[in-house]
Parts: C-alpha cells; sequence; structure tokens
C-alpha cells in the first residue's frame, strides 16, 4: 500500500533542511537534553520493558496518563518484553502530554548489550514512524508534498538496573535512531511519494541531576563521532524543566524487584 500523505491548505510547517534536498535526507535531527518529569513533554516518550518484568517507573507513569493502555495490552500477553519487539501508544488526546508511548522491548534483565539496545530500539523507532505516517489524526497531517515530521522524547533506557552506562544509552539510541534515517533516505531514493516523513527531533529526558549531566558529556563525544557526529545536530546544554531533582548519589529505584542470577 502506498502511503501519499496530503492535508489542507496552511497545515503543518516549512520543510527544513538544505536547498533542493527533501523529504527523510531533509536536515540533521536536533538532540537534547532536558533535566525534568517527562510528564511534561509534548512528544511521545520511548521507554523500555525487560522480559516478564512489571510496568514500573516512567514507563508506568506513561500506562497511568494513557488510561492503563499498557496494562491492558500486558494482561492479554500483547506487550513488548523480548528483544526486538515494541509497541506504539499515540495519545488520543491532542493537547494532553506526553504525546505517547513507544514501548521498547530489552530482552531478560541483566543481559541487554548496548548494540542489542540499538537494534531494538530502532525497530520501536521505525514502528512510531509508520504509525505517524499512516496516522489520520489533524495533528500530523500536512500540504500535500510536505513530509510530515516525527519528534519524540526518550528516557535513557537501559541505564540503572539495565547495567549500561548512561554514555552507552545515549550512544546506542542515536545508532537506532540513526538506522532509522538510513532506511528513510533509501525510501526517498527509490520513491520520494513512498513515506514521506521526517525524523525532526529527539530529546532525551532526565529526573536526576547527576544523569542528565552525563548525558550532555556523552552528547558532547558525539560532535566528534566519526560516524555519528554529521548526522546530528547536539545542543549539549542541559535544559532544566518542572520536576528535576537531585542526588548525592546514584540509588536504585525503588520501584524495581532486584533479582539474583545463580549461574554454574
Amino acid at each position: 500500500m502506498v502511503t501519499r500523505l496530503k492535508g489542507k491548505p496552511g497545515e503543518g510547517g516549512k520543510q527544513k533542511g538544505k536547498p533542493g534536498r527533501t523529504g527523510a535526507a531533509a536536515s540533521k535531527i536536533k538532540v537534547s537534553i532536558t533535566h525534568g518529569n517527562l510528564g511534561y513533554t509534548r512528544h511521545a516518550v520511548a521507554v523500555g520493558h525487560y522480559q516478564e518484568d512489571a510496568i514500573v517507573g516512567a514507563e508506568a507513569y506513561l500506562d497511568h496518563v494513557l488510561d492503563d493502555r499498557l496494562s491492558r495490552h500486558k494482561l492479554l500477553g500483547q506487550y513488548p518484553g523480548r528483544l526486538d519487539t515494541n509497541a506504539v501508544f499515540i495519545n488520543p488526546d491532542p493537547y494532553e502530554k506526553p504525546g505517547g508511548a513507544i514501548v521498547v522491548g530489552l530482552g531478560p534483565v541483566g543481559s541487554l548489550s548496548p548494540s542489542e539496545l540499538a537494534a531494538s530500539f530502532s525497530r520501536a523507532l521505525a514502528a512510531y514512524v509508520l504509525a505517524v505516517a499512516e496516522s489520520s489524526d489533524e495533528r500530523f497531517r500536512t500540504p500535500e508534498g510536505v513530509p510530515r515530521s516525527v519528534s519524540i522524547t526518550s528516557v535513557l533506557i537501559g541505564t540503572g538496573a539495565g547495567g549500561i552506562s548512561v554514555r552507552e544509552s545515549l550512544f546506542a539510541l542515536l545508532k537506532g535512531t540513526k538506522k532509522v534515517m538510513d532506511i528513510l533516505r533509501e525510501a526517498h531514493r527509490r520513491n520520494k511519494d513512498l513515506l514521506q516523513v521526517r525524523i525532526e527531533e529527539l530529546e532525551f529526558v532526565e529526573l536526576w541531576q547527576d544523569a542528565a549531566l552525563q548525558a550532555a558529556r556523552a552528547l558532547e563525544q558525539v560532535k566528534n563521532d566519526p560516524d555519528l557526529g554529521k548526522w546530528f545536530d547536539c545542543h549539549s546544554r542541559v535544559r532544566k524543566s518542572t520536576g528535576a531533582q537531585y542526588r548525592l548519589i546514584r540509588e536504585e529505584d525503588p520501584a524495581w524487584w532486584h533479582r539474583l542470577q545463580i549461574l554454574g
């Protein structure tokens, strides 16, 4: 099926990018860091979910905002957990924040690697891009010929109990995003009318100041990375938002169930 994206005159915004470039190849993706509560972001929020785990933390907050849709899917066995599984939930209220949830399957707790995170996140982001492309919701519509814009917020997936550092998480999520960019560029090269969508912004949100500052330092490194630097417009200055919290030392989220794994 060919997805042709049409809209009413005057809808949407001007296309950004270099002259002569359109669609998925239009421009770098803006990347930023926000220190605060994810409840104040207008974008859909990407979170991770481990296999056989409970819905806790940021994921539980999104479940509440979305009227327990995540819990219902989990109850019926239609919820991510294994690597490369995902689910997209768009908030039906265009005026409510956040704009939805993108749940990324992470596999068993303690076994996630940065490369696995990048691959699973890319699949989840691709699913959200496709949902936006095919949506009849007015908030996503643009004038004919103007690509739809995708902007998301993500927590630092895999950090904390996941055993992945803040830097590893940020780099993995950017690599997953770049993979989707590559897919969109190739689709545009083959048929510019088939999938008129571009990724515009990736915002990282972190509740704790120390982790937000670590993410900002990692984002500075992205600027000089030979594989990622040219694809992302990195804004490493941390923006403080409502609900920002501070701590002297990193602590585990009390909502997590700690597990003991005996190998032998």
